[in-house]
Protein backbone atom coordinates (compact mmCIF):
# COMPACT_ATOMS: atom_id res chain seq x y z
CA UNK A 1 0.00 0.00 0.00
CA UNK A 2 0.93 3.49 -0.58
CA UNK A 3 0.17 6.18 2.49
CA UNK A 4 -0.46 9.89 1.55
CA UNK A 5 0.86 11.94 4.95
CA UNK A 6 -0.78 15.12 5.16
CA UNK A 7 1.73 16.16 8.13
CA UNK A 8 -0.12 16.99 11.65
CA UNK A 9 -3.53 17.58 11.96
CA UNK A 10 -4.89 21.11 13.70
CA UNK A 11 -5.14 19.32 17.15
CA UNK A 12 -1.49 19.01 17.88
CA UNK A 13 1.58 21.67 16.90
CA UNK A 14 0.90 23.29 14.26
CA UNK A 15 -1.32 26.14 14.75
CA UNK A 16 -4.16 25.50 11.68
CA UNK A 17 -3.04 28.28 9.80
CA UNK A 18 -0.21 26.53 8.55
CA UNK A 19 -2.12 23.22 8.16
CA UNK A 20 -2.79 22.26 4.10
CA UNK A 21 -6.25 23.35 3.61
CA UNK A 22 -8.45 21.00 2.39
CA UNK A 23 -8.43 21.23 -1.00
CA UNK A 24 -4.74 21.50 -1.68
CA UNK A 25 -4.46 18.06 0.88
CA UNK A 26 -6.56 16.06 -1.65
CA UNK A 27 -5.25 17.50 -4.60
CA UNK A 28 -1.39 16.74 -3.22
CA UNK A 29 -3.13 13.04 -1.86
CA UNK A 30 -4.53 12.79 -5.48
CA UNK A 31 -1.07 13.34 -7.21
CA UNK A 32 0.97 11.05 -4.96
CA UNK A 33 -1.38 8.28 -5.72
CA UNK A 34 -1.07 9.17 -9.45
CA UNK A 35 2.59 8.57 -9.20
CA UNK A 36 2.46 5.23 -7.65
CA UNK A 37 -0.46 3.81 -9.87
CA UNK A 38 1.79 4.48 -12.80
CA UNK A 39 4.51 2.50 -11.03
CA UNK A 40 1.58 0.00 -9.65
CA UNK A 41 -2.21 -0.32 -10.49
CA UNK A 42 -2.95 -2.69 -8.09
CA UNK A 43 -1.46 -0.61 -5.37
CA UNK A 44 -3.46 0.17 -2.44
CA UNK A 45 -3.96 3.64 -1.83
CA UNK A 46 -4.68 5.32 2.01
CA UNK A 47 -4.32 8.64 3.50
CA UNK A 48 -4.03 10.04 7.10
CA UNK A 49 -3.49 13.44 8.71
CA UNK A 50 -3.54 17.07 7.77
CA UNK A 51 -7.21 18.72 7.36
CA UNK A 52 -8.41 14.98 7.44
CA UNK A 53 -9.05 14.26 10.86
CA UNK A 54 -13.48 13.92 10.43
CA UNK A 55 -15.82 12.28 8.42
CA UNK A 56 -16.77 14.95 6.37
CA UNK A 57 -13.40 15.82 5.32
CA UNK A 58 -12.84 12.37 4.17
CA UNK A 59 -15.66 12.72 2.29
CA UNK A 60 -14.22 15.49 0.46
CA UNK A 61 -11.28 13.51 -0.04
CA UNK A 62 -13.10 10.34 -1.06
CA UNK A 63 -14.66 12.87 -3.66
CA UNK A 64 -12.10 14.19 -4.81
CA UNK A 65 -8.86 11.96 -4.91
CA UNK A 66 -8.32 8.41 -5.95
CA UNK A 67 -8.19 7.28 -2.27
CA UNK A 68 -8.95 3.61 -1.46
CA UNK A 69 -9.42 4.46 2.61
CA UNK A 70 -7.86 6.54 5.65
CA UNK A 71 -6.17 5.51 8.29
CA UNK A 72 -7.71 6.87 11.24
CA UNK A 73 -4.77 7.54 14.25
CA UNK A 74 -6.20 10.98 16.07
CA UNK A 75 -9.26 11.35 13.81
CA UNK A 76 -10.64 8.46 15.50
CA UNK A 77 -9.77 8.31 19.14
CA UNK A 78 -7.98 11.51 20.56
CA UNK A 79 -9.70 14.54 18.24
CA UNK A 80 -13.59 13.52 18.87
CA UNK A 81 -12.44 12.84 22.76
CA UNK A 82 -10.88 16.03 22.63
CA UNK A 83 -13.87 17.95 21.02
CA UNK A 84 -16.49 16.11 23.44
CA UNK A 85 -14.20 17.30 26.50
CA UNK A 86 -13.69 20.44 25.16
CA UNK A 87 -18.05 20.92 25.37
CA UNK A 88 -18.46 19.48 29.15
CA UNK A 89 -15.96 21.71 30.27
CA UNK A 90 -17.10 24.88 28.33
CA UNK A 91 -20.99 23.60 30.35
CA UNK A 92 -19.57 22.99 33.93
CA UNK A 93 -17.76 26.62 33.15
CA UNK A 94 -21.01 27.55 32.64
CA UNK A 95 -22.73 26.98 35.56
CA UNK A 96 -23.91 29.61 38.33
CA UNK A 97 -23.66 28.78 41.95
CA UNK A 98 -26.91 28.98 43.99
CA UNK A 99 -27.58 31.06 46.29
CA UNK A 100 -25.69 30.83 49.28
CA UNK A 101 -26.70 33.18 51.61
CA UNK A 102 -26.19 32.18 55.24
Amino acid sequence: YILAHNLQNGHCFLPREKLLPLEAAAAMTDRCFEIAMRENPEVLLVTHGGPFEDPEAMRYCFAHARCHGYIGASGIERIPVEKRLTEVYAAYGALKTGNMQP
